[in-house]
């Protein structure tokens, strides 16, 4: 029986694709497992142009680009051996499809966005929170660091983390983060984002103690009609929006 060139897999009719799709330029049949991961590196028209020493050149270097990955979120505070047991089962696996080569994450958390399961994750170029469902392609939501306002660890009344960003005029939740995650995502924000930092936070102190008396007791109306508004769309529950009124008015 023959064997995958790339993995020494046996092949089978269950484990080859159908009509010669991975057939490399030796003539040999790649499994359908190293044939899938091909497919995200090249196209389909290049696959039989290939030799079983070129693929293994592509995958090492994909190894290496992974393995940089990982040590990245490890970077952020994560554990490795965590990163490496979900790797090929969560969202992470899609990472090196979503970051650009001159990305380095710098804030990495898991959570839930919009209702969906997924990781937040900073680079010094942008903020995005990658989401896959079943069945689904992976989906990336951006938030452009220019129109990022604030990001704030804090806590629901289960005492789970939530990764509020101030996005545009609005505000956006990560639900579901461990509270150290949290507070370790929006540090390293800081430390890492310029214009997030302790200057920045300084010059805001500076602007409170000069502003005109009565400006913060103005902004809670704003912030109420925003959790409200939030609250009418099902983004938050009306616990969280009691929660956060209570905290707004200093109950």
């Amino acid at each position: 029986m023959s064997k995958c060139p790339v993995c020494s897999t046996e092949l089978n009719f269950l484990n080859t694709p159908l009509l010669g799709k991975s057939k490399l330029a030796n003539g040999e049949k790649l499994c359908k497992n190293c044939y899938d991961r091909l497919l995200t590196m090249c196209d389909q028209a290049q696959i039989q142009s290939l030799t079983p020493n070129d693929v293994a050149k592509l995958f090492a270097d994909d190894d290496a680009y992974v393995d940089g990955i990982i040590t990245q979120i490890e970077n952020t505070g994560m554990n490795r051996q965590s990163i490496i047991d979900y790797w090929a089962s969560t969202e992470l696996k899609y990472l090196p499809g979503v970051l650009d080569q001159d990305e380095t994450i710098v804030a990495f958390a898991n959570g839930v966005y919009d209702d969906v399961t997924g990781v937040i994750v900073a680079t010094q170029a942008r903020l995005f929170f990658l989401a896959k469902q079943p069945l689904l392609d992976p989906e990336v939501t951006d938030f452009d660091w220019d129109l990022v306002e604030s990001v704030t660890p804090e806590i629901d009344d289960e005492g789970v983390g939530v990764i509020t960003i101030a996005y545009d005029g609005d505000l956006q939740e990560i639900f579901g983060v461990r509270v150290a995650d949290a507070n370790r995502f929006a540090d390293n924000v800081a430390a890492n984002i310029e214009g997030f930092g302790d200057d920045d936070d300084e010059e805001d102190e500076d602007e409170e103690d000069n502003a005109q008396p009565g400006m913060a007791e103005a902004d809670v109306p704003a912030q109420l009609e925003k959790y409200a508004a939030l609250k009418e769309k099902g983004v938050i529950t009306q616990a969280e929006f009691d929660a956060k009124k209570k905290q707004l008015l200093g109950l």
